[in-house]
């Protein structure tokens, strides 16, 4: 399996344990690091108690719900270390000259084969890495091992297409007599980074160039199809584990965080797989965790070995452990790992690698208007897949009132759209 293939080598982790050591010596002040993951009291106490147990010096971990707290603590960074937080926190960070670059860190971490996928993510114009990947949260396709039965004939899991997925759910409705596929479309479910991040890619290229385009209208027809073989209590669940754990979903998609618990409690039960794709490629959403430092960081070569030591593979295996984050480094052959590990790790790496492979990335914090922006997302899903209303007119009314929330925040695209001079265009 190409994620877990690495080659060790141990000069410049010697190095930067060894200044790490040496700044311990002078200070005994903790490394304050701020976090905008991992907030919740469960994940942070985890955090503290397993995944930052093996440190060599003592850590202040402070997570926050919000780039906006980090960044008025990082307003006192002389007394802050760290910063970890997902890819748009860090680019809003570094705009605002909080973080420095890390080419020299990244360097003496010569020995980490960080995956190319969240490499080609950190780095800013003059190719400075902003961060230094940390972890990523990953979304993946899972079915019942029952559901193989039903797989059209010729398809693959490893390649599977929309409009095979869409016969696949016919073909399992027929048999059982109800819908088998499954979403989370319910109350804080992730109905809405299915759509941008998927849906969308795989059909038009684009999460908001294409939101009106001939491509779009295409996609929303697919959407239809689908809804039509997927259980009307999706618009219940929160999650995808206690469904596929009942069986009242057989073919489910998810964030492998959701999904852990299934594929912890019943392994031999259930397959993972990567997402389908569209007549634009393999759409699929990232959510990179990244670690950078302020300028003025009061100890940074403490800073730098706590930075090491988070990307050490026995440490990204903790982390995957105890909060569900998949490893940002390519983890070696001979590490114990967690079967469920090496099972996310062929179906992320099928997804990563597949030749039509279109990555994309959450939406910045739009000053705010996120959930906005969200939200227009899923009326269209409203409107038009549970509602049957025109595709056309709906399509135009909520480009509209995109273009205005992109325009306010003055956003310039981000992956998988082309890069723009101003605010992201809705085309």
């Amino acid at each position: 399996m190409h994620a877990i293939r690495w080659m060790v080598a141990v000069v410049a982790v010697v190095w930067v344990v060894a200044i790490g050591s040496a700044a311990r010596a002078q200070s005994d002040a903790p490394v304050l690091f701020l976090s905008t993951q991992f907030a919740p009291v469960m994940e942070a106490d985890r955090i503290r108690s397993h995944v930052l147990a093996g440190f060599a010096g003592d850590v202040d971990f402070r997570p926050f719900d919000s780039v906006a707290a980090v960044r008025a603590l990082s307003g006192e960074s002389a007394r802050t270390g760290v910063v970890g937080g997902i890819h748009g926190d860090l680019v809003v960070l570094h705009g605002e000259g909080l973080l420095t670059g890390l080419q020299n860190l990244l360097m003496s971490l010569g020995d980490r084969q960080f995956l190319g996928s969240l490499m080609s993510l950190t780095s800013t114009g003059d190719s400075q890495p902003r961060y230094i990947p940390w972890a990523e949260a990953v979304h993946l396709m899972v079915a019942h091992r029952d559901a193989l039965a039903y797989l059209p004939a010729g398809s693959s899991l490893e390649a599977l297409t929309y409009a095979e997925l869409i016969a696949w759910g016919e073909a399992m409705a027929e048999a059982t007599g109800r819908p088998m596929i499954g979403f989370p479309a319910g109350p804080g479910g992730l109905m809405h980074l299915f759509i941008q991040g998927h849906a969308y890619p795989s059909y038009t290229g684009s999460m908001v160039r294409g939101f009106r385009s001939a491509q779009a209208e295409g996609m929303w027809d697919m959407m239809r199809s689908l809804w039509g073989v997927t259980t009307p209590r999706s618009l219940t669940f929160t999650g995808m584990y206690a469904p596929l754990l009942s069986g009242e979903v057989w073919v489910a998609w998810d964030n492998i965080v959701r999904l852990l618990p299934a594929l912890r409690e019943r392994p031999d039960d259930f397959v993972v797989f990567p997402v389908p794709s569209g007549p634009a490629g393999r759409g699929f959403l990232v959510v990179p965790l990244g670690l950078g430092m302020p300028p003025d960081a009061p100890d940074p070569e403490a800073a730098a070995a706590l930075i090491e030591y988070l990307t050490r593979p026995e440490t990204q295996v903790s982390l995957f452990e105890n909060v569900g984050f998949f490893p940002a480094v390519q983890l070696p052959e001979g590490l114990d790992l967690p079967p469920v590990l090496v099972a996310l790790g062929t179906a992320v790496s099928g997804q990563t690698q597949s030749p039509d492979a279109l990555l994309s990335v959450l939406p910045p914090n739009m000053k705010g208007n996120r959930r906005l922006f969200d939200a227009l997302y899923l009326t269209a899903f409203s409107r038009i897949v549970l509602r049957d209303h025109d595709v056309r007119s709906e399509l135009d009314i909520r480009a509209a009132q995109l273009r205005d929330v992109i325009n306010m925040a003055e956003v310039p695209c981000w992956r998988p759209d082309a890069p723009s001079n101003g605010p992201c265009p809705v085309e």
